[in-house]
This record gives structure tokens, C-alpha cells and sequence, in this order.
């Protein structure tokens, strides 16, 4: 079981260019945990557990504290690679399990641009940055509601799930090439790792905000015509 082959059957192509990097850090570490017995799922969890860290810390607001925000947020989100590349190594891919990962990512992210834009305002007390904060909140809101609307789950079968989550997937990216794509997920944890080390909160925000009205529009587009097509 060498690297490359796990690069080969456990990452998925085509792939964002943001995540590129990181797996040069996250294979290794599926390598050695591929000889183990946790599951996908339970990774997931330990993947969360950082996060919640990585949201308290920035809480604090502190430098120090920011710098421990930004490794957990870090680790978290090479656990978030770990446990997919898990699930397709040992085919361990579940429906729970990608409401598990996909439940506790956007939960995680929640929580810490919440803790970034209250930690922030604390030391700064710049109100922008609280405007700004809850903004980009709205924005995952409203990205959410539209990507999980129970209308369309009634109306889509069970054995057609997958390439909705397909097509879902596909409205929030830019294509790149044949095997790269620019997604929204690795430039905001980008985003929410150097904003706070740089001091760059209110500018992190404002470019989260562009990525994301972006991703809105797309995504509302097409479910749109996802609804019209299974109609």
C-alpha cells in the first residue's frame, strides 16, 4: 500500500486546487491510519472537536490564542480530508456519513466565524467587523437552505441522491482544467486561517462575502433547474 496508491484511489478528481496542498500532509497520515481500525465517522468527530478549539480560541481573541485557533482550524480540516479518504479507500461511504461530515463541517464553520468576528470586536471593538461577521453568517445560511430544501429531497429518489449531490457540488465550483476546480469550502478555511494571523478580519470577511454571493448564485441556479428537470 504505498502513497500513490492510496492518492490514486482515495482522492477524488477532479479536485480543488485550494486542497491540492494539504494532501501531501493528509495522505501520509490516511497511510498509517489505514492500518488501524477507526472508522471514516470517527475521524469526522475528532475532525469537529478541533474545530470547536479552533472556534474557542479565536473567542479569546488574544494573538496567542489566535495563532492555536488557526493550528486547530488547520488540523481539523486536514482530518476533514482524512476521513473522506478513508470512506473511498476502504469504500466505507455512507449516506449517514456524509450527512455526518457535511452536519458537522458547516456547524464547525459556523461557530468559528462567530468566534472570529465576537473575538475580534472584543479587541478592537470595531463594530464593521461584527457587521461583517454576521453577513458571512447569512451568506452559509442561506447557502445551506438552499442545497438541503426538503422539497427538493421529495422529490428526488433515493437512487438518484448521488448525482444530485453531484450536481450540487459542481454549482458552488469554478472548472478549472480537467483536474481542478476552484471550490468554496479550502479558500474559506484559507480565509479564516490568515485573516486572523495577518489582522485582516474585516478584508477576510469582504472576500468571504464575493466567494460566497458567487456560490449563492450558482447554487441557487441550479436548483432551479434541478427542480424544473425532475418536474
Amino acid at each position: 500500500m504505498s502513497l500513490k496508491d492510496i492518492w490514486k484511489k482515495a482522492v477524488k478528481k477532479p479536485t480543488c486546487i485550494f486542497v491540492y496542498p494539504s494532501r501531501y500532509i493528509s495522505i501520509p497520515i490516511t497511510s498509517f491510519l489505514l492500518k488501524t481500525k477507526i472508522t471514516p465517522n470517527q475521524v469526522t468527530i475528532i475532525s469537529f472537536i478541533f474545530a470547536i478549539l479552533s472556534a474557542v480560541s479565536f473567542l479569546l481573541g488574544k494573538y496567542p490564542f489566535i495563532i492555536l485557533g488557526a493550528i486547530f482550524l488547520q488540523t481539523s480540516y486536514i482530518l476533514d480530508l482524512i476521513d473522506g479518504e478513508i470512506a473511498r479507500y476502504k469504500n466505507l461511504k455512507s449516506t449517514f456519513g456524509a450527512w455526518l461530515d457535511t452536519t458537522l463541517d458547516s456547524i464547525g464553520l459556523f461557530m468559528i466565524c462567530t468566534a472570529i468576528a465576537i473575538g475580534y470586536f472584543i479587541q478592537n471593538n470595531d463594530i464593521l467587523t461584527l457587521i461583517l461577521g454576521l453577513l458571512s453568517l447569512l451568506i452559509m445560511a442561506s447557502i445551506g437552505v438552499i442545497e438541503s430544501s426538503s422539497e427538493t429531497f421529495e422529490l428526488i429518489k433515493p437512487k438518484n441522491l448521488k448525482i444530485k449531490q453531484k450536481i450540487i457540488e459542481k454549482s458552488k465550483s469554478i472548472r478549472l482544467s480537467k483536474d481542478f476546480y476552484v471550490g468554496i469550502y479550502a479558500p474559506m478555511i484559507t480565509l479564516f486561517t490568515l485573516g486572523p494571523l495577518l489582522n485582516l478580519v474585516n478584508l477576510m470577511f469582504v472576500l468571504y462575502l464575493i466567494i460566497g454571493v458567487i456560490a449563492l448564485i450558482k447554487t441557487s441556479i441550479t436548483k432551479t433547474k434541478l427542480i424544473r428537470d425532475i418536474t
